[in-house]
């Protein structure tokens, strides 16, 4: 059930602050999340072509030895199969190196400050609200209980 959007708590500004950090903190764990899975399923990939194109190899290593092909022909599939295992193994090697490594530093410093605002923002919401708050509602109820006490009670 969505919570729509002129109910939200924003009657002040420390409160706008708590939950403005929790939603930074949220999107910065979902976007590390969703890079991580991208990343994962980046190598997946990439290590299954370089698993496939390795077998190409080895098949065309047989192939060399026992076919009646062209040695021209099975050199240039060799050498095709051969540039795109060092180019999988090349793409391999940088994914963790370029975006992973860009997003984990971003996700960690969007969840800092998300802490940071958030902590401060509850910090002062408390010391500066809602304790008196709770005071003038302690009070209110010591006067109500005070004043049952002092009634005569009708049977």
């Amino acid at each position: 059930m969505a919570i729509p959007i002129s109910n939200l708590p924003t009657d002040n500004l420390y409160k706008f602050m708590a939950i403005f950090g929790l939603v930074l903190m949220s999107i910065s764990i979902f976007t590390f999340l969703t890079t991580a899975r991208d990343m994962e399923q980046k190598i997946n990939t990439a290590a299954v072509e370089a698993e496939h194109a390795m077998d190409m190899l080895e098949d065309l290593k047989s192939d060399l030895k026992s076919t009646d092909a062209s040695k021209d022909e099975l050199d240039q599939q060799f050498n095709y199969y051969q540039q795109r295992y060092f180019e999988t193994k090349k793409a391999i090697a940088s994914i963790p190196t370029d975006s992973y490594q860009n997003s984990y530093l971003a996700t960690q410093i969007g969840f800092a400050f998300g802490l940071f605002i958030s902590a401060f923002g509850f910090f002062l919401w408390y010391t500066k609200l809602q304790k008196f708050s709770d005071a003038i509602i302690k009070n209110e109820y010591m006067a109500s209980v005070a004043l049952n006490l002092d009634s005569p009670k009708i049977d």
